[in-house]
């Protein structure tokens, strides 16, 4: 039977979707307009149920509490007993006050980056060379001249047909974007697809002549469990960066569930930077840190690319490796193999 939008909204918020019911849903948010923006709008409400839920059983509470007979006593007490009406009317001025609470919460959560959310992007000085002649000098063998982007951020293989994933906020607004790879080499890159409010973006290197990287790892397809040891490497620097800490909650900032919630030291530049479990399964990608907490990092989850990878037009093929050959290998081995799936993102962008 066809579900409504409450229970995809429900099953979704959830994590409950099966791999079929998730492609599904996601061809039916890229084709129908009206379902999607009615699924938006559930969702972001169906959060806060359970929320509203304790306050309708707080208010029966009040509401029996009120009705019992006082004891007998010597002592008078004064019980001030409300008619349904009254109660309706109470219930009804907690239920607004609380959907206002509720509807704040959520166009902060949506104004991203707050005080408390700091994205990883690295800003870098100001161009110097014009577009025209940034292209030429890429175009050319000799690349010593080449000047720095506006910013930088990190990107991983996620596919041996030249794919990379990187989070959306690195990639908004540029002229033009180039990947650069292990080896020293620059490849020009596009946005194929991105999905904004995950905050990720699909890039493909452009004429890959041949197979670019050999990509080792596979993807998790659901969540791993709090206190999973993970690692990372990027780009807050000119060279690889390792960095290792775990898991310390399922949902991200501010509660978002595509995000996890890390304890691991993070730097501008390290945006899109793949996160690996112990057994080398990529389970998210680092997307920005808490200023206001040491340590706290937030990473999109492996299942938001998956929701991405599902949503793409047919003609586009992205086929995610399967075997994850970083299974057996000691942390060092797994390291070398990911290193060479990893490059600095350059993005290029005019001055407004």
């Amino acid at each position: 039977m066809e579900k409504n939008i409450w229970e995809w909204s429900e099953l979704y918020t959830s994590n409950e979707l099966s791999s079929d019911d998730l492609i599904y849903l996601n061809n039916r948010l890229q084709n129908d307009e009206a379902f999607k923006i009615a699924f938006d709008d559930q969702v972001a409400f169906v959060a806060n149920l359970h929320a509203m839920h304790k306050q309708d059983a707080f208010a029966a509470q009040l509401k029996a509490l009120s009705s019992k007979k006082p004891n007998n006593t010597s002592k008078l007490s004064k019980i001030i007993h409300l008619s349904i009406n009254q109660w309706k009317v109470a219930a009804m001025a907690a239920s607004v006050a609380l959907l206002t609470s509720l509807l704040t919460l959520f166009i902060v959560k949506q104004e991203k980056p707050s005080k408390q959310y700091s994205m990883l992007r690295r800003e870098i000085e100001t161009i110097k060379k014009s577009q025209r002649q940034l292209i030429s000098t890429l175009q050319s063998n000799d690349q010593s001249d080449l000047q720095p982007g506006s910013y930088t951020g990190t990107a991983f293989a996620i596919s041996k047909e030249g794919y990379f994933i990187t989070n959306y906020h690195v990639t908004e607004g540029a002229d033009s974007l180039y990947l650069q790879t292990q080896s020293g080499k620059y490849h020009k890159a596009i946005v194929v697809a991105y999905d904004k409010a995950s905050d990720l973006a699909l890039l493909k290197v452009l004429k890959a002549s041949k197979q670019l990287v050999d990509v080792p790892y596979a993807f998790a397809k659901s969540k791993i469990n709090i206190g999973s040891a993970i690692f990372t490497l990027g780009y807050p620097d000119e060279e690889i960066v390792y960095k290792e800490g775990y898991i310390s909650g399922k949902n991200g900032f501010e509660g978002d569930t595509m995000q996890y919630r890390l304890e691991m030291m993070a730097q501008p530049g390290q945006s899109g930077s793949p996160i690996i479990d112990s057994k080398g399964a990529v389970i998210g990608i680092i997307a920005g840190k808490d200023t206001e907490l040491d340590g706290t990092t937030y990473a999109v989850s492996s299942s938001a690319l998956m929701r991405l990878i599902a949503s793409l037009p047919s003609e586009v093929h992205v086929n995610l490796p399967k075997i994850n050959k970083l299974k057996k290998l000691s942390r060092e081995e797994q390291i070398k193999k990911i290193q060479a799936c990893v490059g600095v993102l350059q993005v290029y962008k005019s001055k407004s």
